[in-house]
C-alpha cells in the first residue's frame, strides 16, 4: 500500500484528492485481479486501506469501501474456521466487529461479530482442555472473559475469569493474574457492589504478597520485579501511598539487581539500559529517592550511549536533570540538560534539543552561572537557525520567521544590541519571512490570519526603526469590522507610538478585547519583549 501512503504524504488538499483518486482506480483493478486468486485477506486488507484514506474526502463512500471489506474479511474467517483455526478466525472476527464500532457506527454488527469470536474462543478453550499448554489456555480464557466484557454479559465475565484466575494462579502466571483481578474488580463496580470490588483488590494484595515472600527465598530478581510492579499498582488503586512508595522502591531496587546479573553475563546491553531506566522511573516515583533515580538515568543514559541509541539516552539525562533539580543541584542540572539536548541532535531531534537548551539558560540565569550564558545561547541560536532553514525549504516560511524571533531575545542576554549589524540582519530576514508568507497566502489565507502576518511585518519593521514603514503597513491594513483585526491593529499603533516618545508599551489603557487577542499573540509578545525591555 505505498502509494497510498505516498498519497497521503501530499500537502495540497486538492492535489492529493486528484490523486488518490487516481490511485484508488488502479488499487480496484488490483483488488479485482487479487480477488480472482482467491486470496480474499489481502483484497480486505486493500479496501480497508483504501477506505482509511477516503474518509478525508468522502466519508459516505468510506463507508461503503468498508462494507466491501467486511464481506472479504468474513470470506476469510469462514475458510479459516473450516480448517479448524479458531484462533486467526476468531482475529478476523474481532477486526470485523471493529470496523462495524469504529468506522461505521453499528452496535448490531459489532456485537453479532464479537459473539463469533466468543464461539471461537470457546471451541479453542475445547481443544486445549487436557494439553500442557496451561499459558495459551489462561491466555485465551482471559480474552474470552474480555470478549463478555464487551458486550456487557457479567454473569459470563464471571465465571469465565473466575476459570482463569484459577488456573493463572495456580501456574502463577502473574500478570494475567493481576489483570483478572482487575477487571472482576471493575465489574462489581460496575454493578454498583464496591465492598466487593474493594475486596477483590484486597485479596489479590494478599495473594502476591505471599508470592513475595516465596519470591525472595529463591532470590529470583525478575518474578520480584514483576510483583512490585504489580503490587505498588494494586495499593495505588486501593489509595494506600505509602505502600505504593514502598513497592515502587522495592520495584527500582529488583531492576537494578537484574541489570547488574545481566552485566555480569554480559547479556543485551538495550536490556540493561532499559532496567536502569526502569529503576529510576520508580525511584522517581517513591517523591523521596531523587539521587537514587537521577544516577540511575544517568547509567541509563551511559549504556544506552554506548548503544548509539541516542533518543533513549537524551531522555534519561532529561530525566536525570529534573531529579537534580529537585536535589537543588544546579551545576549538574545544567551539564545534564546540554547532554540530553546534544544526543538529541544526533537524531535531529531539533525541537527537544532547543527545549533542554532553553532549560538550561534559564536556570543558568535565575541561579547566576554566568560560565554557561555564553555557550548554551551559541547552541540555541545555531539549532533554531537550522530549523528555520528546514521550514524555509518546506516553503512554511510563518514558522521560519517565528524561528529567527525566538532566536533574537538569546543575542540580547549575552550583549549583542538592537543595533548590531548581526541583529539588523536577522530582523530582516524575519520581515522577509512573514512578507513571503503574506504573499502566498494573500488569495487563499482567512483575512484574520492575514491581518496577523501583515502586523508582524510591521512590528518587524519598528525593530528595525523604520517607523514609517512600519505606520504605512498598519495604516493600510483593512479592519472589515473584525474585532480581531481592530485589536492587531489598536496593538501595533500603541506599540509604534510607545517607541517614538521613547516610552514602554502599556497594556493597561487597552479594552479588555484587545488585551485577549494579545494574551494569544505569542509573536506579538516576543517582539513587545525585544523591543521595550
Amino acid at each position: 500500500m505505498t502509494y497510498l501512503d505516498e498519497t497521503a504524504n501530499i500537502i495540497d488538499h486538492k492535489e492529493k484528492e486528484e490523486k488518490f483518486i487516481e490511485m484508488l482506480s488502479i488499487l480496484l483493478i488490483k483488488i479485482n485481479e487479487i480477488a480472482k486468486e482467491g486470496d480474499f485477506y489481502e483484497v480486505a486488507d486493500n479496501l480497508f486501506s483504501a477506505a482509511y484514506y477516503m474518509e478525508e474526502f468522502d466519508f459516505k463512500e468510506a463507508k461503503q469501501i468498508y462494507t466491501q471489506s467486511i464481506e472479504y474479511y468474513e470470506k476469510y474467517m469462514y475458510e479459516l474456521q473450516k480448517q479448524g483455526k479458531f484462533e486467526e478466525a476468531s482475529w478476523i472476527a474481532n477486526q470485523i466487529a471493529e470496523i462495524y464500532y469504529n468506522k461505521l457506527n453499528n452496535k448490531t454488527g459489532e456485537k453479532r461479530y464479537i459473539l463469533k469470536c466468543i464461539d471461537y474462543n470457546n471451541a479453542l478453550i475445547e481443544l486445549l482442555n487436557g494439553f500442557s499448554n496451561t499459558r495459551k489456555l489462561a491466555i485465551i480464557s482471559y480474552n474470552l472473559g474480555e470478549l463478555y466484557l464487551k458486550i456487557e454479559d457479567w454473569d459470563n465475565a464471571i465465571d469465565t475469569f473466575s476459570a482463569a484466575l484459577v488456573i493463572s494462579k495456580n501456574e502463577r502466571f502473574y500478570d494475567i493474574t493481576a489483570n483478572i483481578y482487575y477487571n472482576l474488580s471493575d465489574i462489581y463496580l460496575l454493578l454498583g457492589k464496591e465492598s466487593n470490588s474493594i475486596d477483590l483488590l484486597e485479596e489479590a494484595d494478599k495473594y502476591f504478597k505471599s508470592e513475595e515472600k516465596k519470591i525472595i527465598k529463591r532470590n529470583d530478581n525478575y518474578s520480584l520485579s514483576q510483583i512490585y510492579q504489580i503490587l505498588k499498582n494494586l495499593n495505588a488503586s486501593l489509595n494506600k501511598p505509602s505502600e505504593y512508595r514502598k513497592f515502587s522502591r522495592n520495584e527500582a531496587v529488583a531492576y537494578i539487581r537484574l541489570a547488574k546479573e545481566n552485566l555480569k553475563q554480559q547479556m543485551d546491553y538495550h536490556k540493561i539500559a532499559s532496567l536502569y531506566r526502569g529503576a529510576g522511573l520508580c525511584f522517581k516515583d517513591t517523591e523521596t529517592d531523587f539521587l537514587e533515580g537521577a544516577s540511575s538515568f544517568v547509567i541509563a543514559g551511559n549504556i544506552f550511549e554506548n548503544c548509539n541509541e541516542f533518543t533513549e539516552s537524551s531522555l534519561c539525562y532529561n530525566d536525570a536533570a529534573e531529579l537534580y533539580e529537585h536535589l537543588k543541584i544546579y551545576d549538574k542540572v545544567i551539564k545534564l540538560y546540554i547532554q540530553a539536548a546534544n544526543h538529541a541532535l544526533k537524531e535531529m531531534n531539533y525541537e527537544f534539543a532547543i527545549e533542554k537548551l532553553m532549560n538550561g539558560f534559564n536556570l543558568a540565569e535565575i541561579k547566576n552561572f554566568k560560565e554557561y550564558y555564553g555557550l548554551i545561547a551559541d547552541r540555541i541560536k545555531k539549532n533554531l537557525l537550522a530549523m528555520s532553514k528546514i521550514q524555509v525549504k518546506e516553503e512554511k516560511y510563518f514558522i521560519a520567521g517565528t524561528l529567527l524571533l525566538e532566536m533574537l531575545p538569546y543575542y540580547r542576554k549575552t550583549g549583542f544590541s538592537m543595533n548590531s549589524n548581526e541583529v539588523k540582519s536577522i530582523l530582516k530576514q524575519i520581515y522577509h519571512y512573514y512578507q513571503k508568507e503574506y504573499n502566498n497566502d494573500y488569495n487563499n489565507g482567512k483575512s484574520s490570519t492575514l491581518a496577523y502576518i501583515r502586523a508582524l511585518t510591521a512590528l518587524s519593521q519598528i525593530a528595525l526603526g523604520n517607523y514609517d514603514n512600519a505606520d504605512q503597513i498598519i495604516t493600510d491594513l483593512k479592519v472589515n469590522n473584525s474585532k480581531i483585526i481592530q485589536a492587531y491593529k489598536k496593538i501595533i499603533k500603541e506599540m509604534l507610538n510607545a517607541v517614538r516618545s521613547n516610552t514602554v508599551f502599556d497594556l493597561s489603557d487597552l479594552d479588555e478585547n484587545v488585551k485577549k487577542v494579545y494574551s494569544n499573540a505569542e509573536e506579538i509578545k516576543l517582539f513587545n519583549n525585544l523591543i521595550f525591555y
